[in-house]
């Protein structure tokens, strides 16, 4: 099975994080793909962290960066073989993984 990392830069999302998660794992079971869900957090004073926690994400805590960076410090921990990016309050259709 393939497999699918998906670096998730958020500040202050706790309002849509959930929903985010959840759209990008309907996509990679729709896709029959491993997902591996990495949120980098720019240092959030709302409950996001923890949301994305209980989504099973991963989630570095890295205050002060900026978004590209938030970036590239999730890629650099990235384990699969393909890489996406998503923005933590975008909500994916459940095809958007599938050919």
């Amino acid at each position: 099975m393939s497999r699918i990392s998906i670096v998730i830069p958020m500040y202050n999302e706790a309002r849509h994080i959930g929903r985010t998660l959840l759209a990008a794992q309907k996509a990679a079971h729709a896709a029959n793909v491993e997902c591996e869900l990495i949120v980098v957090d720019n240092g959030s004073s709302d409950q996001g962290p923890q949301i994305a926690r209980q989504f099973g994400a991963q989630v570095l805590v890295m205050p002060g960066l900026l978004i590209g960076a938030l970036r590239n410090r999730g890629t650099a921990i990235a384990s699969g073989e393909w890489l996406a990016f998503i923005d933590a309050d975008v909500e994916m259709p459940e095809d958007w993984l599938t050919p």
